[in-house]
């Protein structure tokens, strides 16, 4: 019988499963614990969520019912910007979360809304959604 990566994988988790559920202490501090600590701590928290920093492209439409929406829910927060490379470099950096841009058009008489966010990782890469 030849030696196997993947069989001494397998044994040696097999024989950790079986050292820890022989043991309820173990399984408590294991699995249990951080539940409770996290719902504990988390209980104490007054501090509400955060809100969403959000630039809107100077060609959006503001005229728009989504951009009134937006405006008033209190999870985000709309910065304007006077220079569009400022906004790209807080972009870019993670100051602002995403660049919105709303543009309006029509279909027999139907107006319909074109939304393109522009968003990044912090890390320079941005990407479109």
């Amino acid at each position: 019988m030849s030696y196997s990566q993947s069989r001494a994988l397998w044994a040696i988790t097999k024989a950790s499963f079986k050292a820890i559920f022989s043991q309820p202490s173990s399984l408590f501090f294991s699995f249990l614990f951080p539940v409770i600590f996290i719902l504990i701590f988390g209980a104490f928290s007054e501090r509400p969520p955060e809100a969403y920093k959000i630039a809107i492209s100077p060609q959006s439409d503001t005229s728009s019912v989504l951009y009134d929406s937006l405006k008033v829910n209190p999870r985000i927060e709309i910065i304007s910007y006077a220079d569009t490379a400022k906004q790209n470099e807080d972009l870019i950096k993670g100051n602002i979360s995403a660049l919105l841009n709303i543009v309006p058009y029509t279909i027999n008489a139907s107006k319909y809304y074109k939304v393109s966010l522009l968003s990044s990782e912090a890390s320079g890469e941005p990407f479109t959604i």
